[in-house]
Formats: structure tokens, C-alpha cells, sequence
């Protein structure tokens, strides 16, 4: 891949079946470290074990990954520690315009992670965090930042989770303050306030 410079999509979505947990992020670093310097613009790992570890062997990628629009990495057993490390290669996607990664097990640690690096990603446009076990803190500060950094927000899937009290009062505000959302999934969201 390191001699691929002009590749612009790669799917490597569910490739990693029938690999032992702890080859996976030997796997990962290796295509991380073929991908530094290229002009990737979609990268989908979606499906695959990249827990915590995978999610650092990314970060390899991410820091520097200039010219990714979008990343798709759903369902990936993440956790919050992942989330963390996929959360500060945020920093360095400032083309980044969709992020999908629900069903993570993310919990409010990982969300607050995300929410924390929304400044680096100002041109984001679709967030999918469905299925995440997301609680109010955390969707709270979700909500905030997206309102204050991500003007062009267009989409936001935060199903199966829980939206109550203050994070209902920030996403109000986000849906008066975002003009351009034009689709939201609320679905099985334990709401109230």
C-alpha cells in the first residue's frame, strides 16, 4: 500500500474473521503505516476486532490522515480506551466529514473523548453514534460541541441511547442553532425533559 500514494478509498470492512484477538492490531499498524502519506478520502474498518489496541495501531494513520472525508468504523469492540485513541486522531482528519462509530461500547468516557476533539473537524457533516450505552453527561457535551463546531451537521444518528434532562435541554439547542441538520435518529432513546 505504501507505493499506492493516489489510492482514495480502501474497505476493509469484516476482513478480519478468523484472525486470533491479538493478531489484529499487528494486522492494523501494518496497513496504518502503508497509508501514511497517501490521499485517502474514505476508509471503512468497520466490523472488524480492532478493541483498544487495533484503535492505537490506527492512530498511526489517523495523526496525519490530511485528506480523509470519511471513516467509517462501526461495531469494532472499541470501548471507551479505543474510542479514546480513535478520538485524538481526530486532531489530525481536518477534511473529515462523516464519522460512524456507533456500536462501540463507548459509554460517556468515549463520547466525552469525541466531543473534546470536535474543533479539529469543523467540516463534519454525518455522526453516527448509535448504540454506544450514551447517558446524559456525555450527550450533553456531545450536543454542545456540535453546536459550537460543526456548523455544517447534517446528519446525526444517536439511537438506542440515553437521551435525558440537560443533554435534552443541549439538543434543543443544536436543532435551533444547526441549520443545515436535516436528518436526526432519536429512535429507541430513552427520552425525557
Amino acid at each position: 500500500m505504501a507505493k499506492a500514494k493516489n489510492l482514495e478509498d480502501l474497505n476493509i470492512n469484516d476482513m478480519f474473521v478468523g484472525r486470533l484477538k491479538d493478531e489484529i492490531p499487528k494486522s492494523i499498524e501494518f496497513i496504518a503505516k502503508g497509508l501514511v502519506g497517501s490521499q485517502l478520502i474514505h476508509l471503512d474498518i468497520s466490523n472488524n476486532a480492532v478493541n483498544p489496541f487495533g484503535a492505537e495501531s490506527l492512530l498511526i494513520y489517523l495523526k496525519q490522515a490530511k485528506t480523509l472525508q470519511t471513516l467509517l468504523i462501526y461495531n469494532c469492540g472499541l470501548g471507551p480506551l479505543g474510542v479514546a485513541k480513535i478520538a485524538e486522531g481526530l486532531r489530525g482528519t481536518p477534511q473529515l466529514r462523516a464519522l460512524s462509530i456507533g456500536r462501540n461500547r463507548m459509554e460517556n468516557a468515549g463520547i466525552l473523548s469525541i466531543a473534546a476533539e470536535l474543533s479539529h473537524v469543523p467540516l463534519l457533516e454525518e455522526l453516527f453514534v448509535y448504540q454506544n450505552t450514551l447517558k446524559e453527561e456525555g450527550l450533553k457535551e456531545l450536543f454542545k460541541e456540535l453546536r459550537t463546531n460543526c456548523k455544517n451537521l447534517a446528519s446525526l444518528d444517536i439511537c438506542d441511547n440515553f437521551v435525558r434532562g440537560t443533554a435534552t435541554t443541549e439538543l434543543v439547542l443544536l436543532l435551533k442553532g444547526t441549520l443545515a441538520l436535516r436528518n436526526l435518529n432519536l429512535s429507541d432513546c430513552l427520552n425525557e425533559g
